[in-house]
């Protein structure tokens, strides 16, 4: 191919077009311009042409959609900032070190960020994971719930970091029974009588493996590693008893 050459222009596909419609393109057109079933004199510099196509378009894809995920990432950021101005806002420690400023859902009760968008699952990059903050100014609440996930995402567990907040971790994870497109939800908590909700988003796109499952396991809460450690020390040593005496009635049978 040329190196002017448009890629585009070759497969015969838009700009703005997927990995499978572009895939797609590329198996059509291999099919018809094949030297084994087109007799064409042409027909092998056409084959080559939309394969060199297709891999110039694949080098450059995953480049392509990081600016487009970046250029979305600080328009969202621009609209959270003229939000936080217009409202108030509250200073939130993330369990990772730092801060950040949430805004306040209900009198006293703070949530950052009020949306997540995933951007592009696809398979090479099946998943993405988001952190939501819940901060109080009052007394810790009586009741605080949420909800589970759905399909294409799941709450895979919480920290509380501090006293006067919690981080719920979440995670989207496309797989074989997803369908392609945009994915919307709202992942909520019930904070006593207030209802917080955060819009979720994201953008399913290619062909998955058959059988592919989402990774959706549970984080491990705090502390129950040292738990789970103890149970496993005082089991061996049980082990150790029983093999003793095991070993001493086969000491006695045999006398």
């Amino acid at each position: 191919m040329a190196l002017g050459s448009d890629p585009y222009a070759v497969l015969g596909v838009s700009r703005d077009a997927s990995d499978d419609q572009i895939a797609q393109a590329r198996r059509r057109l291999s099919r018809e311009y094949h030297p084994d079933v087109n007799p064409a004199p042409d027909a092998a510099a056409r084959f080559d042409e939309v394969q060199q196509a297709y891999h110039r378009l694949s080098a450059a894809r995953p480049e392509l959609d990081r600016v487009r995920d970046d250029r979305a990432r600080d328009d969202r950021a621009r609209d959270d900032r003229a939000r936080d101005a217009r409202g108030r806002t509250r200073v939130v420690r993330d369990p990772g070190g730092g801060y950040g400023s949430a805004t306040e859902a209900s009198p006293g009760i703070f949530i950052q960020p009020t949306s997540v968008d995933f951007g592009r699952l696809t398979p090479t990059r099946p998943r993405a994971n988001a952190k939501v903050t819940v901060a109080w100014t009052g007394a810790p609440p009586a009741r605080l719930e949420s909800t589970p996930g759905s399909e294409w995402w799941a709450n895979l567990g919480s920290e509380q970091p501090a006293t006067s907040c919690i981080v719920f971790y979440l995670r989207a994870h496309a797989h074989a029974g997803t369908r392609n497109g945009q994915q919307q939800a709202q992942f909520t908590v019930i904070f006593d009588d207030t209802t917080l909700t955060v819009q979720l988003r994201a953008e399913i796109q290619g062909e998955f493996p058959p059988g592919s499952r989402p990774d959706f396991t549970p984080r491990p809460q705090p502390g129950t590693g040292g738990r789970m450690a103890a149970v496993s020390a005082e089991l061996r040593a049980w082990l150790v008893v029983i093999l003793a005496l095991v070993v001493l009635l086969l000491v006695i049978a045999t006398r």
